[in-house]
């Protein structure tokens, strides 16, 4: 039971067998009557828990914001960072949970060896994406990336799923393709060590606009969503810019141009974003029009273009 919730968890992912049996050898088991508080909002977290039996409800700011039951998991990010319990956990039943203290946790998910994390440091430093980040923040990224592998012609994203990882190419290369969820056309692309792929649909909410396939056996780092926002800060001011930039690069009118990557950034600096209602008349234009989120439909020729197209 206890290796099946672990397997759930996106922070154990990469885990080995011998860790993920020293950490389960090491859990706790803990009964709570109902109306039990079993962390409190605002407090340090001490413990992380994986629930057996019953029902915990989740309490932010006085509102009932969700709840977990057999097999769900709950107290893994305050554990890691330091950060105050973002929510209040509440038994809404009698429940039986397992739980393993902070010291644990902290040493079973520390990086192999120093050699291991100068290693993976050393790889970010080079991705364009975080080039520009504090040192300190590329640390704190290292120690929450999670590596997975993918083989040859396995299929990574599919086109119209909802978006909840963001990744970055480790090794080998993966095909960018059949891009767009409307009438636009895109060209397809190969990314490589340091590219990364999966952000614009966490930082819209909007489905997959593209199908992701591994041309290599090939690895890479993956991240969830508020992961890396509890822990780095705002998708968007961070991976803003450079989704831009390959959005760009991947218009056919720009893709068969010789634009060196100091012009893509330039042209970067020169989109705005405007926010139009539903209904509303968009004003015609000799400007490229990027659809960022939402749908609209051209009255010169009814086509449709959504999220990530694009035309003009």
């Amino acid at each position: 039971f206890l290796d099946d919730a672990l397997g759930t968890n996106f922070i154990f992912s990469d885990l080995t067998e011998n860790e993920r049996t020293l950490l389960i050898n090491a859990m706790q088991k803990q009964s709570n009557k109902q109306g039990d508080i079993v962390i409190q909002q605002g407090d340090v977290g001490d413990f992380f828990y994986i629930v057996e039996k019953g029902t915990i409800a989740f309490i932010a700011d006085g509102n009932n914001v969700g709840n977990c039951s057999r097999g769900a998991s709950f107290g893994e990010l305050a554990l890691l960072y330091d950060a105050p319990r973002a929510a209040t956990c509440v038994a809404e039943t009698d429940v039986e949970l397992w739980k393993v203290d902070q010291m644990t946790f902290r040493h079973l998910l520390a990086r192999q060896t120093k050699d291991q994390e100068a290693s993976l440091q050393s790889l970010l430093s080079k991705v364009p994406l975080l080039k520009d980040m504090d040192r300190t923040l590329v640390s704190k990224f290292a120690t929450i990336l999670t590596t997975v592998k993918f083989s040859k012609n396995e299929r990574i994203v599919n086109k119209g799923d909802v978006g909840d990882i963001f990744y970055i190419v480790n090794e080998g290369s993966v095909k960018v393709h059949d891009i767009g969820m409307g009438d636009s056309k895109f060209v397809d692309q190969i990314l490589k060590e340091g590219d990364w792929f999966g952000e614009r649909a966490l930082m819209t909410g909007e489905p997959r606009a593209a199908n992701v396939t591994a041309v290599t056996d090939c690895g890479c780092f993956a991240i969830d969503r508020e992961t890396f926002e509890q822990t780095i800060g705002s998708l968007e001011t961070i991976l803003g810019h450079g989704s831009k930039k390959r959005f760009l690069k991947g218009v056919p009118l720009f893709a068969n141009s010789s634009l060196r990557e100091i012009e893509y950034d330039q042209l970067v600096t020169c989109l705005r974003e405007e926010k139009y209602s539903r209904g509303a008349t968009i004003p015609g234009s000799t400007n490229i029009i990027i659809v960022k989120e939402g749908r609209l439909r051209l009255q010169s020729d009814g086509q449709t273009k959504q999220g990530g197209d694009y035309y003009g």
